[in-house]
């Protein structure tokens, strides 16, 4: 019996529209190139709608009611006081905030403060080498003081 893959965090149902908004953010740019890196085609729908470009504008606004329609989803659910725009995103959050606040604003209750991610592409990273230090500091001070400091010990087997 075949089993489905289940989504770990609400972008990836469906329903949402997060799981193809950047793929429908790049086909729908000016020029829009299929076979062209989806980050660096996406960098360039953001750098011709800052140049106003209409049809890299139309694309913008499409992305962001799509990621707001997720947005709204979680604001509704936990009420959050703020939403931080991340990853690679977070470089054009000049063109996204703005967007994503007025999307917002139509549908929350109340708005959370919005603001975009310093680490940029570089969070998913991060996190993960701080949830390993946090790992390896645990299991350091766990350790009973007879026990000799070796691999096997931290990685408590």
């Amino acid at each position: 019996m075949e089993q489905r893959a289940r989504p770990h965090e609400i972008g990836a149902l469906r329903g949402v529209g997060w799981r193809d908004a950047a793929q429908r953010l790049v086909a729908n740019a000016p020029g829009a190139d299929p076979a062209a890196d989806g980050g660096q085609s996406a960098a360039q729908v953001f750098e011709a709608a800052r140049a106003e470009d209409p049809v890299a504008l139309a694309a913008v606004d499409r992305f962001a009611a799509d990621v707001a329609h997720g947005v709204t989803a979680m604001v509704l659910t936990i009420d959050p006081d703020l939403v931080v725009l991340g990853g690679g995103f977070s470089h054009a959050a000049d063109l996204l905030l703005p967007r994503l606040t007025a999307e917002l604003a139509e549908t929350c209750l109340h708005l959370p403060r919005l603001e975009a991610s310093e680490l940029g592409d570089q969070a998913v990273a991060h996190g993960a080498l701080r949830m390993a230090l946090d790992t390896v500091d645990q299991r350091m001070t766990s350790l009973d003081s007879t026990v000799p400091l070796a691999p096997a010990a931290i990685r408590g087997h």
